[in-house]
């Protein structure tokens, strides 16, 4: 389990102590820092510790650098049942805090949130005040994240485009053989989860497909772009990666045709990001057949 903090003060240690009762910490943990540059801001010392082995189903009380706030944690079950969360597209609106009270009201195990965290788009104050609000819910679980197009702050010749999501957010990424912080995947309670980048190169000739590839076969995999939505043109981006994953015939406007590379690793889909929509069936008066076991599939010629 890895713990990121954030402080002002650069010498402050990246060292976390932790126990399972409130104020008795039997163990310690040393990790890493690191900082960046953007433009004219420069982060704090942005701390990243990996505690444990931890227990399954345990809740622990742990303090960031010797001092400072006790927070606890409660680690994931070891086998079913899980509860995962799932909520993308966060920001920090008015309504931000509604729906992370909301989530705080679930009985659930783990965070999965498929990109655009702070929606910061370059101001880089929106990094820490997003860090600042997710805090309580963030240090209580674990929050498992990928990239959104919010994420992508790049200035040509200037700046990388993921340096400040990829210097705050560290996922696993090393862990399960990706060599990249925007696609990786991991394994709650028996469930092995890949978390793909929708804004890296994604196409059969890249990285991360080859990847995807030799990765141990998975149950559920999450990514920024949705592969089902009611306008193509919103979604252009969202059209060309499930195309390099799930080709289809040209003419099928939804994205849930023949599934190859995913269906072939038996996968259940999430995508609850990008795109906010409400759809409304138009319902015409009309003949109603009932077919069964048709032998085709009913799409256009």
């Amino acid at each position: 389990m890895r713990v990121t903090w954030i402080t002002s003060d650069k010498h402050s240690p990246s060292i976390v102590e932790y126990g399972t009762s409130p104020g008795k910490y039997n163990y310690i943990a040393q990790g890493e820092s690191t900082s960046y540059s953007y433009l004219f801001y420069s982060s704090g010392k942005i701390h990243h510790t990996v505690i444990g082995p931890l227990e399954h189903s345990t809740t622990y009380f742990y303090r960031c650098g010797r001092e400072g706030p006790e927070f606890q944690l409660k680690t994931p079950p070891s086998q079913f049942p899980v509860t995962f969360a799932v909520a993308g597209d966060l920001g920090q609106t008015g309504w931000t805090k509604s729906t992370l009270d909301h989530i705080d009201l679930c009985e659930y195990d783990v965070h999965l949130l498929p990109g655009d965290l702070s929606y910061a788009d370059y101001i880089q104050s929106l990094w820490d005040t997003f860090g600042e609000l997710v805090q309580p819910l963030a240090s209580a679980r674990p929050w498992m994240v990928t990239e959104g197009n919010h994420e992508k702050e790049n200035i040509m010749f200037l700046e990388d485009g993921f340096q400040s999501y990829n210097a705050r957010w560290k996922m696993p990424f090393k862990e399960s053989g990706s060599s990249s912080n925007l696609y990786y995947s991991f394994e709650v309670a028996g469930v092995h989860l890949i978390m793909l980048g929708s804004y890296t190169d994604y196409d059969e000739y890249s990285d991360q497909y080859s990847w995807l590839k030799w990765v141990e076969p998975h149950v559920v995999h999450l990514n920024h772009a949705p592969e089902v939505m009611c306008e193509p043109q919103d979604g252009r981006s969202a059209h060309h990666f499930h195309s390099c994953y799930e080709p289809r015939p040209w003419w099928f406007k939804f994205e849930d045709a023949s599934f190859h590379l995913f269906m072939n690793r038996g996968i259940a889909t999430l995508g609850p990001g990008y795109i906010f929509e409400i759809s409304i069936f138009n319902v015409v008066p009309g003949s109603i057949y009932m077919l069964h076991s048709p032998s085709k599939h009913l799409w256009p010629p």
